[in-house]
């Protein structure tokens, strides 16, 4: 599975492109924190709206391997 072209997100490949697809998948875990790798910060930010109106939280690890808080 490339993490370059697409996000993991339960268990399951979808590509970056598909917004939609990504949002579905994390509504289907349940769970409202999301943490990522720093290169994958750009991409998800344009999904920020939406994020933010579902109530997620948002995270990165940063390449001294800290967590960062992203505001929505």
């Amino acid at each position: 599975m490339s993490t370059d072209t697409s996000y993991i997100v339960d268990g399951k490949q979808i590509d970056k492109t598909n917004g939609e697809a990504f949002l579905s998948a994390l509504d289907a875990t349940g769970f409202k924190k999301l943490i990522v790798i720093e290169r994958d910060i750009k991409e998800l930010l344009r999904l920020r709206e939406q994020l933010k109106a579902k109530g997620y939280s948002l995270y990165y690890i940063d390449s001294e391997r800290r967590v960062k808080a992203v505001s929505l």
